[in-house]
């Protein structure tokens, strides 16, 4: 039972993070949404196949711990970085942001 809702929430998390993929405005916003949102899921997976697999295959894999702590390692990360990458090329912000924090800042003058 607590498999199969750990995986219908990984599922969960993986369709909103597609849903806001399609439906936000720009780049930082659609980033943000799909680096949180699939971090959530697949870690939801993954947690779930560890469980399945120490509970009925009677076996404890290392291969699950080291792929969600790879994932929740480089997720974030490389989303950051992409951001940051956007931000710095000028990808125009939502005509409709209220601030840019960043705009004064001496570190992301270019």
């Amino acid at each position: 039972m607590i498999v199969g809702i750990l995986i219908f929430l990984g599922l969960f998390f993986i369709v909103a993070g597609v849903v806001g993929l399609v439906r936000f405005p720009d780049v930082y916003t659609r980033a943000h949404a799909t680096g949180l949102m699939s971090t959530l899921g697949i870690g939801c997976i993954l947690v779930a196949s560890l469980l399945y697999f120490n509970w009925v295959a009677d076996t404890f894999s290392i291969k699950e711990l080291l792929i969600l702590a790879f994932l929740l390692l480089t997720c974030p990360v490389s989303t950051h970085m992409i951001v940051q990458a956007a931000y710095r090329t000028k990808v125009a912000l939502w005509e409709e942001s209220v601030t840019d924090e960043l705009k004064d800042s001496e570190s992301y003058q270019g």
